[in-house]
């Protein structure tokens, strides 16, 4: 696989955030993630890779988005 530039992951993996803004918690990247966050997150993680990079936080955020909507739903 092609080694890319931190910054070149980081802007591909938001390009896919807001790609798919209204799915998964997708939106809670672009809202509230600043690109030191997902650098840190990325090293932590050791991840190199858009594919690697997407997989990690379609998880995390998939978590969230799970629990936003069952707080939505008890709203009314």
């Amino acid at each position: 696989m092609t080694t890319i530039t931190r910054t070149h992951l980081i802007a591909q993996l938001k390009a896919h955030a807001v790609a798919h803004y209204n799915e998964g918690g997708w939106d809670n990247l672009v809202e509230c993630y600043s690109d030191g966050e997902i650098d840190g997150d990325l090293t932590a993680a050791k991840i190199t890779t858009l594919p690697e990079a997407i997989a990690y936080y379609a998880d995390i955020l998939g978590a969230h988005d799970e629990i936003r909507q069952d707080i939505e739903g008890e709203a009314f």
